[in-house]
């Protein structure tokens, strides 16, 4: 019993030390690269391009978002002064529909007011017509 318990002991002890040996080997890997970095100048010299460009682009898209900023704030006061306008024109519209109401039920007042006065003078004319016709 104890014998199987002894080789997975020995076996955990050579995972151990072989994880030992390839961390110290990257450990000294890395410091040697720290200590002193290998650089390829034409790796550098793209690296540089690319950053360069991106540098181009940001700006570029920083002015192209500043324009369009400025763009919607003067669609947007457009807008504000047309929906002012379309407000007082609205208000100005009302105002009329109310007034042209008023007028015709006015003028509908007034044209019986005259349909009455052309009968009553109708009749008047008659009742005078057979006066006249009564003293001749």
């Amino acid at each position: 019993m104890t014998q199987p318990l002894i080789e997975k002991l020995q076996h955990l002890d050579t995972v151990l030390h072989d994880i030992r040996q390839r961390y110290n080997a990257t450990y000294n890997e890395l410091q040697a690269l720290k200590n002193n970095p290998q650089t390829n100048s034409n790796e550098l010299s793209l690296l540089q391009q690319q950053l360069n460009d991106s540098q181009h682009a940001y700006e570029q898209s920083v002015e192209q978002q500043q324009q369009l900023q400025q763009k919607f704030d003067s669609l947007d006061a457009e807008y504000q002064a047309l929906a002012e306008a379309h407000h007082n024109l609205n208000d100005d519209y009302q105002a009329l529909q109310k007034k042209y109401q008023e007028l015709e039920k006015s003028s509908l007042a007034q044209l019986e007011k005259n349909r009455l006065a052309k009968e009553k003078t109708k009749l008047v004319m008659q009742r005078l017509t057979l006066i006249d016709q009564a003293s001749e």
